[in-house]
């Protein structure tokens, strides 16, 4: 049974190294990029979260038990960041190790092609 028009196209498409190589380093470079705001984002939370909870839990609340429960509230929030970064770096993470397993297969499909086109004797 032939198949349909569409689903041939797709299937060209998909095992285009090219395209798939340059989806892969696509998705590597976003990776990257997702690990660099990441860090940066979690130094200047970091960084600015411990002096304005100081400013804003010790000066402007008079209650000592609030005080507390202002601080702790507040400190959650870099908990809160840093589990919801590692939970987006590693559907990047695996993302990016898909995309390596497709293109390696892609890769290994064409040498194999190539190596039976080549190796093969031809017919006298």
């Amino acid at each position: 049974m032939p198949t349909p028009f569409r689903h041939r196209l797709v299937g060209a498409i998909v095992r285009k190294q090219l395209f798939v190589t340059l989806y892969a380093y696509f998705v590597y470079a976003h990776f990257i990029l997702n690990v660099i705001v990441v860090v940066i984002c979690l130094l200047m939370l970091a960084h600015d979260e411990k002096t304005d909870v100081v400013k804003l839990c010790q000066n402007a609340i008079q209650d000592p038990q609030a005080k507390a429960q202002c601080t702790g509230l507040l400190n959650i929030t870099e908990d809160i960041f840093i589990s919801v970064a590692a939970f987006v770096l590693f559907i990047e993470l695996c993302k990016s190790i898909i995309r390596s397993l497709i293109l390696l297969d892609i890769d290994s499909n064409r040498l194999r092609h190539n190596c039976h086109t080549l190796c093969e004797p031809t017919p006298i």
